[in-house]
């Protein structure tokens, strides 16, 4: 749930999730 908001989208971690 939290991936698909924007607070977690400039994180690093997140970079193969939400920004593929």
């Amino acid at each position: 749930m939290a991936i698909s908001t924007p607070k977690l989208l400039h994180r690093p971690q997140n970079h193969n999730t939400k920004d593929r």
